[in-house]
């Protein structure tokens, strides 16, 4: 049953759109989805050095050591935090890797001790099945969930159209629809409504809530 088990659940992580590495407390590698070896193998921001995840830039080099190697017990009773990092390639745009801290005590069954998740998304890939669900279930078009995603990582309308190359009014006419097909009428509605939508790492920026509390509504809620 174990070995039925541990089968099971590496195929479930295969099908998967992510790019998903376990590691150890040592940041050892315990395992890759086939997803993340096509990234690793592909794109020249990460490599796997001695059985661990390295990345290629020095400081997300750094950054990325100490997210894996902080265990849980190290947090003085703090709750285990999910950490995005940059990691820029040499000739590409590299990968954002979404570090989440587990607690050590993986199942038997499935014989990994893995202390963390790793999370290896490529902002030029094409969306991942969660958007396109969320898509489906609003009856959202390319291009509208297209502006919704770029307004979840800048939390700013007023920006939005420029950096995604459409006419501001444009993205007013796709966020009118947005707002009508998801029932809502401003950002600080919708926005939660995204990010509770999707799956967690498939987010590259979010609110804190220091953040969220001093957006003004008068500037980040409508184009």
């Amino acid at each position: 049953m174990a070995n039925y088990g541990e089968h099971a659940f590496e195929e479930i992580l295969d099908v998967l759109a992510a790019g998903i590495l376990l590691t150890d407390d040592n940041a050892s590698v315990l395992y890759m989805n086939a997803a993340a070896k096509h990234h690793v193998e592909a794109c020249d921001a990460v490599c796997i050095v001695d059985h661990r995840l390295r990345a290629v830039d020095g400081a997300a080099r750094s950054s990325l050591r100490k997210a894996l190697t902080k265990h849980p017990d190290d947090r003085e009773g703090t709750p285990s935090q999910t950490r995005s990092i940059a990691l820029p390639g040499l000739e590409t745009k590299g990968l954002v890797a979404t570090v989440m801290p587990l607690n050590g005590s993986s199942a038997p069954s499935l014989r990994l001790k893995a202390t963390a998740a790793v999370f290896l998304e490529s902002p030029l890939e094409e969306l991942h099945l969660p958007y396109a669900a969320f898509a489906d279930l609003y009856g959202l078009t390319g291009g509208e969930l297209r502006l919704l995603r770029s307004i979840s990582c800048t939390h700013d309308a007023q920006k939005t159209a420029g950096e995604i190359g459409i006419k501001r009014s444009t993205a007013r006419t796709h966020l009118r629809h947005i707002y009508a097909k998801t029932a809502t009428s401003k950002l600080p509605d919708l926005l939660p409504l995204f990010s509770h939508s999707v799956l967690r790492h498939e987010l590259l920026g979010e609110f804190s809530d220091d953040e969220a509390a001093h957006q003004s509504p008068r500037t980040r809620t409508d184009l």
